[in-house]
């Protein structure tokens, strides 16, 4: 990203209803807890670290669906 990174993305959506409900997974190739605070303290859902094998990533991906799923705000029913 041109001179953003992803805390910035973060603050933006934060600030920017209704993009604010959108679930961020935060994936990084660093497991610093501080950095996993800080994505938490700004929005984030989840934080994970790249595996270091293709298909351990591929996995974690694979995952990804059913939790979303999971964590999906309820829509609000239209009455008529």
């Amino acid at each position: 990203m041109s001179g953003l990174d992803g805390f910035d993305v973060l603050l933006w959506l934060r600030d920017h209803p209704p993009h604010n409900f959108i679930p961020v997974i935060v994936l990084t190739g660093t497991g610093e807890m501080e950095l996993a605070k800080r994505a938490y303290a700004l929005g984030a859902r989840s934080f994970l670290t790249k595996p270091l094998r293709t298909i351990e990533l591929a996995n974690a991906v694979s995952g990804l669906q059913d939790w979303l799923e999971l964590t999906r705000p309820p829509v609000p029913s239209s009455s008529q």
